[in-house]
């Protein structure tokens, strides 16, 4: 039923019916005869349509459905329409879903038979040549005539027919080989695709390196279960410095060296190391974005392979141990922001054999991982990859409100950018859309953010003592979480954390980490494509530069190529390992973020084992916020001398 009305297409092309309109009103047929054509084959294949379009519709819709709403309200609320939302933010981010309709139609119209024979019978596929064969040996010897003639062509037939199957086989050996690379490419290509709907992220292979993504588990009660940092469960304290713990250091070690290039160091690498294989576990964010390049280089240099395993945030902890449970341990590991539930999964990171005493390592953020004299995780000091906390701002929001930016007036003079200007400009936003509903002035990701800024925690882990401390009785603690609730019953502060809010330009300032502000981070994407995603750092009188989480490497029990950890750290993590002016949306945002890794008074943006105490002073309110730590005390001072007591069998 299909085969005769497609026919008549191709033998009198048509586009959107505008060469027959020419015909009607001209007299001149101008439409196209394809028949007989490669583009009886081309065009099906580019538009994806025939017997088994239905699938692609299917694929279409399982793409779109999975896209973020939020595109599309945020275009909406920025003046765009159904049109030019489709055009400019819907399609261009459908590349994958394109991609994959191509490579099914092509590959199923490359295999097709029936449709060659019938529309392109002068330019046949391989099918239709493998098909022929038979047909065509039978022809060549089938005129033969005479006894004599009939032996030799027998003969003939069987050496030809030989001959001819050794070059088919050949023919369908390559013809396999290509559908195979082509099916792979193409399940490769649907991974997306399957989950968008998923929980955990979909991760693609940026880099010739091995890409592996875990899902397993450990059942709770295993001797080495971790708990849920993120959601401040129990299990471990948090790994802020907090007040007094500023001071320079590292696991012990004294005598501190000259830090070398990251060519030179990489040139004073064992050769037993070379050839080796570094197994890297890491959680879903936007690092899998940055360092593909890095690690090419890398292996180039080192002559070392690695092999990355992606996790998802919620699913690391049970991971990682089922891997050391198993006996199947990575090499190096990306931690998470708390510490001490961190500690019992992790060696010593002078286990790998090599002397930290270099000055290119962060002694701070070691002094910080230090228990019983041994340090757990290291960082550069100057890393390409740092968790620093800057402001977002909406440009559109604050250009329809009439008010100043606050770039602008750090840039000029950044002691003007204090936090008291910080609120007064979330009051003026607010109050310049009064008559609107749903609009405050902030949202912070972490609720306690001005809380450590302002140098304020409910529990902390001091590295100078090497203890966790009750931090409910400061004053700073007290004034700034009294501040922070005026905020929110003010509606200058959202309670609950929205970054649609944001998005919608319904709120002004969003404070977070420094994924927002890099170019290929899917977060705020319709902001930064309109360069309407503003970037500023926290505010100069900060006591403490506010860390969304701190950015941390370490080595896990049972890790086979350990030596190969300092090595691969300072090489990957060297900026100059990486174009970091590529890196970031805007020059302005690599600036600011520049700017905040350079403070060097850090503290950290929640705590763990305080989630119950947040809780209950954001119900009491501003008014009761002394009563309400003071009820909580005997708690906390209950947890944090377990959590003493956990940390001193470390090491």
């Amino acid at each position: 039923m299909l085969m005769l009305p497609r026919m008549i297409n191709f033998k009198q092309l048509d586009f959107l019916g505008i060469l027959g309109l020419v015909n009607r009103l001209t007299g001149k047929d101008l439409r196209l005869n394809i028949l007989g054509t490669p583009f009886t084959f081309y065009l099906p294949s580019l538009f994806g349509v025939g017997l088994k379009s239905g699938i692609f519709i299917f694929i279409y819709m399982q793409f779109f459905g999975g896209l973020p709403r939020e595109l599309e309200e945020a275009a909406y609320i920025d003046g765009s329409g159904p049109l030019r939302t489709f055009l400019t933010i819907i399609i261009p981010s459908a590349g994958v879903a394109f991609l994959t309709v191509l490579i099914f139609s092509v590959i199923w119209h490359w295999n097709d038979y029936y449709l060659a024979m019938m529309y392109n019978l002068d330019n046949k596929t391989l099918a239709v040549v493998v098909h022929s064969i038979k047909d065509q040996v039978f022809l060549t010897f089938g005129e033969a005539n005479g006894a004599s003639s009939l032996i030799y062509a027998e003969h003939r037939q069987r050496r030809h027919s030989r001959l001819i199957n050794k070059e088919r086989k050949i023919i369908m050996k390559k013809s396999f080989f290509f559908r195979s690379q082509c099916v792979l490419l193409a399940a490769a290509l649907l991974l997306p695709l399957a989950a968008c709907k998923s929980q955990s992220e979909a991760i693609s292979d940026e880099y010739s390196t091995e890409v592996i993504v875990t899902t397993s588990t450990v059942k709770k009660g295993s001797d080495t279960q971790l708990t849920d940092s993120k959601t401040g469960s129990s299990g471990g304290g948090s790994s802020q410095n907090g007040t007094g713990s500023a001071s320079s250091g590292n696991s012990g070690n004294s005598g501190k060296t000259t830090s070398l290039s990251r060519d030179q160091f990489i040139a004073q690498m064992p050769a037993k190391l070379k050839g080796k294989t570094l197994t890297y576990m890491y959680w879903n964010d936007p690092m899998k974005q940055m360092d593909g390049e890095a690690i090419k280089a890398f292996e180039k240099a080192s002559g070392c392979k690695v092999k990355c395993e992606i996790v998802s945030y919620d699913g690391f902890q049970e991971t990682l141990s089922a891997r050391i449970s198993s006996g199947k341990a990575p090499d190096l590991v990306r931690l998470l922001g708390n510490v001490s539930w961190q500690i019992t999964a992790l060696q010593p990171i002078t286990n790998s054999g090599y002397n930290f005493n270099d000055t290119a390592w962060d002694s701070q953020l070691m002094k910080d991982y230090t228990f019983n004299g041994k340090c757990y995780a290291v960082n550069l000091n100057d890393s390409a990859i740092s968790d620093v906390s800057v402001i977002y701002y909406n440009k559109k929001a604050l250009q329809d409100a009439e008010m100043e930016d606050p770039y602008q007036i750090w840039k000029k003079n950044p002691k003007a950018w204090t936090w008291e200007k910080f609120w007064s400009m979330c009051e003026q936003f607010v109050n310049a859309n009064k008559n609107k509903s749903g609009y405050s002035g902030a949202t912070f990701e972490y609720g306690d953010s001005y809380v450590r800024a302002m140098g304020g925690y409910i529990i902390n882990y001091n590295s100078s003592t090497g203890k966790f401390v009750n931090g409910s009785k400061l004053n700073s603690t007290i004034s700034s979480w009294q501040t922070t609730l005026q905020m929110q019953e003010k509606g200058l502060l959202l309670e609950n954390h929205s970054e649609q809010s944001f998005d919608q330009g319904k709120t002004l300032f969003f404070l977070s980490g420094p994924f927002s502000a890099r170019a290929k981070d899917n977060r705020q994407s319709a902001l930064k494509s309109r360069n309407r995603l503003g970037v500023v750092p926290m505010p100069t009188d900060s006591k403490y530069q506010v860390m969304y989480e701190y950015t941390a490497f370490g080595i896990p029990e049972g890790s086979k190529n350990a030596a190969l950890v300092p090595y691969y750290l300072r090489y990957v993590l060297d900026k100059k390992s990486y174009d970091m002016n590529s890196v970031y949306c805007s020059s302005e945002a690599k600036e600011v973020i520049d700017y905040a890794c350079s403070i060097k008074n850090r503290t950290y943006a929640y705590s763990a084992g305080a989630g119950s105490v947040v809780t209950a002073l954001k119900k009491a309110g501003s008014a009761q916020v002394k009563a309400t730590l003071d009820s909580h005390s005997a708690a906390m001072d209950e947890f944090i001398e377990a959590e003493n007591k956990r940390v001193s069998n470390f090491g």
